[in-house]
C-alpha cells in the first residue's frame, strides 16, 4: 500500500511538474513519493529479506523515481541492484527481468555507456519479443525497447 501511495504521489508529482501553475508543489510531492516508497521497500526487506522479487520491484520503482527527479546516479544504483535480484530470483526470460534491462539499458545509453546499454537493451528486447510477439507484434514495450536501440 505505500509503494502505491508513493506511485501515485510521484504520478500527481510528475502532472504538477508539468503545470506552470503548480510546479512549485512537484518537489515536495516527489520528496513525499521517495519516503513512502523508502517506506515500502523497508517492510518488504524485513519481511521477505534483501533478495526478493517484491524487494526488486521496489528497487525498480525507486529507481524511476529518482530518474523523475533528475537523479541518473541514485537511479543507476537501484536499477543495477533490482537487475542483480531479478537475475537471481526470475528464469531468464521473465518479464520483469526485461523491465530491469530495459530501464538500465536506457539510462546508461543516456549516460554515454553504449556497449553495457546496447547489451542490456538487446537482451530486454530479446525477452520482450518472447513474451509479447506473438500476441501483439506492435507491444508498447517492445516497440519502447526496439527505439532505444535504433536510437
Amino acid at each position: 500500500m505505500l509503494s502505491v501511495h508513493g506511485s501515485h504521489l510521484q504520478a500527481l508529482a510528475q502532472a504538477r511538474a508539468g503545470d506552470a501553475a503548480r510546479a512549485a508543489e512537484a518537489p515536495g510531492l516527489f520528496d513525499r513519493a521517495r519516503r513512502r516508497m523508502h517506506q515500502a521497500l523497508r517492510l518488504s526487506r524485513a519481511i521477505y529479506g534483501r533478495h526478493n522479487q517484491a524487494v526488486a520491484t521496489f528497487l525498480n520503482n525507486l529507481g524511476g523515481l529518482h530518474m523523475d527527479q533528475g537523479h541518473a546516479g541514485a537511479a543507476s544504483v537501484l536499477w543495477r541492484t533490482a537487475l542483480s535480484i531479478r537475475r537471481k530470483v526470475l528464469p531468464p526470460g521473465d518479464t520483469d527481468l526485461g523491465f530491469s534491462c530495459h530501464n538500465l539499458g536506457s539510462l546508461l545509453l543516456k549516460c554515454g555507456q553504449v556497449t553495457e546499454a546496447r547489451a542490456l537493451l538487446d537482451e530486454a528486447l530479446a525477452i520482450r519479443q518472447a513474451a509479447f510477439a506473438g500476441a501483439n507484434p506492435r507491444h508498447p514495450d517492445m516497440i519502447d525497447t526496439a527505439r532505444w536501440l535504433a536510437g
